[in-house]
């Protein structure tokens, strides 16, 4: 009767840990098909691919490798020891009960143990997403920066961030840093209108001098940003270059020569320390567990702070967004000139001396 008593225990506790995981299973795979079906296109793709890495492997058709992280993880939240599938002994009533009945599911994954390629992939995959959230948040910081015209930071950041090696160099997460970097050079001549035209003269060579520089870091060779940027400052050197001494009107127009001529810069900026902002965030993604799960699209969540920071960088910095974009997609012929200082008179420029 003791052996029937204990059986029938063990019994009830493998049904219970296994309805939990079946529950927990059919539950994120419901959404992760829902999330797939509702964001097919690359822009709605992006916007919710940093909700939870198995979404992220589901929405860029890694099907399989999606159906094993969800399994894995519901095992491990109901499994009594939190076990994974790798963790459990292969004689566990629960993995026994996985394999002959929840593998069956339409949506289960094909095995309970992946191949060893497919371990390899899965791995590099999760490094790759881990990456890319890292990405997004210091980005998200870059973003504020440079909305709240916040210079001397937002300069050190891209670099920060360019030099932190990543998994996914080709990603969209890699590529905005230059792009942003683009629009606050812009957005940095803007500024150097701003200063001549409030007689605040201080700021004006060093303004010069961390342009010249972050130009000829990030910027591509043979950029178009590079004529760009020296047109827009060789201008504003024209129309108030006579309010400057000629010592620090010469020193600018080297500058301006600088970022025309094709030779990199030796005079390196100085990135300093990891900025205090981003060390907790870092401490906690480099602890983080990537690969579990996280529910969907809510308000603290990095996806959608994510996507909320960039729509106010583009917003803030519309009139430069818009110049950098124009350059991008023409490729060869700088921004209309006549558009351009309508955008420096919206933004509180006054071209007179």
């Amino acid at each position: 009767d003791n052996i029937a008593l204990i059986n029938e225990i063990i019994t009830w506790k493998t049904d219970n840990v296994f309805k939990r995981v079946s529950e927990l299973f059919d539950g994120r795979i419901e959404k992760c098909r829902n999330y797939y079906t509702s964001h097919a296109s690359k822009e709605s793709k992006m916007k919710v691919e940093l909700i939870n890495f198995p979404i992220n492997l589901w929405i860029n058709k890694h099907q399989n490798l999606a159906q094993w992280n969800v399994l894995e993880y519901a095992c491990r939240e109901a499994h009594p020891l939190n076990f994974g599938l790798s963790q459990m002994d292969r004689n566990d009533l629960i993995l026994k009960k996985i394999s002959t009945q929840l593998l069956k599911k339409l949506y289960a994954p094909r095995s309970i143990e992946l191949t060893p390629s497919e371990v390899e992939n899965y791995k590099h995959l999760t490094e790759k997403f881990k990456a890319n959230f890292r990405d997004a948040i210091n980005l998200g910081l870059l973003f504020q920066k440079i909305s709240s015209n916040s210079f001397n930071e937002a300069i050190p950041l891209v670099g920060f961030i360019l030099n932190t090696p990543s998994a996914d160099e080709n990603s969209f997460y890699r590529r905005l840093p230059r792009d942003a970097n683009k629009v606050l050079m812009l957005r940095m001549c803007t500024e150097v209108n701003l200063c001549f035209t409030q007689k605040n003269f201080e700021p004006i060579l060093g303004l010069f001098h961390r342009i010249a520089q972050s130009c000829k870091l990030y910027f591509p060779p043979k950029d178009l940003h590079f004529a760009q940027v020296a047109h827009n400052l060789r201008h504003s050197l024209q129309t108030f270059g006579h309010l400057l001494s000629q010592s620090v009107l010469d020193t600018c127009r080297n500058f301006v020569g600088l970022i025309e001529r094709e030779e990199m810069v030796t005079d390196m900026i100085d990135f300093g320390p990891i900025p205090e902002s981003l060390k907790k965030e870092l401490e906690e993604i480099e602890a983080w567990d990537a690969a579990s799960w996280r529910d969907g699209w809510k308000s603290d969540g990095i996806a959608q702070i994510f996507e909320k920071q960039l729509e106010g960088f583009k917003t803030s910095c519309a009139t430069w967004v818009n110049i950098h974009t124009s350059i991008a997609d023409q490729k060869a012929k700088l921004f209309d000139e006549a558009e351009r200082l309508r955008g420096e008179f919206q933004n509180g420029v006054v071209f007179q001396s």
